[in-house]
């Protein structure tokens, strides 16, 4: 088990898998982060080295906004558009789908479904 950005990377994955882990990093930044650390995608955690982590980490650092950053620049996004009384941001503080899908049937499962109870 590799530690990596807060994050806990288990040591049976391959380090593709492992670095999807991070919030931020998906398949294709994962490729080419392990491209440019010279490391193989189907290499284990358990076996690299603490080096190799440390360059992972410094690379992850300097070319991409993961995990806290991310989730609250994605967030302060999201309340600018409530802020300025947008459309979208009608949607996303009604949990309403926002890029135009339908919704009558397909949103079912997406919408915030708010049960009362009844009081007696």
């Amino acid at each position: 088990m590799a530690y990596l950005l807060n994050t806990y990377l288990p040591g049976h994955l391959n380090v593709l898998q492992a670095l999807q882990r991070v919030h931020g990093i998906g398949r294709s930044s994962g490729l080419s982060l392990c491209a440019m650390c010279g490391i193989s995608p189907n290499t284990r955690v358990s076996k690299l080295r603490p080096a190799q982590l440390e360059v992972l980490g410094d690379w992850i650092e300097d070319l991409y906004v993961t995990q806290a950053k991310l989730k609250r620049s994605v967030r302060s996004n999201v309340e600018r558009l409530v802020k300025a009384g947008t459309y979208r941001g009608f949607r996303h503080t009604l949990g309403l789908p926002v890029r135009g899908q339908q919704t009558q049937t397909n949103a079912q499962t997406a919408r915030v479904r708010r049960v009362y109870k009844r009081k007696k």
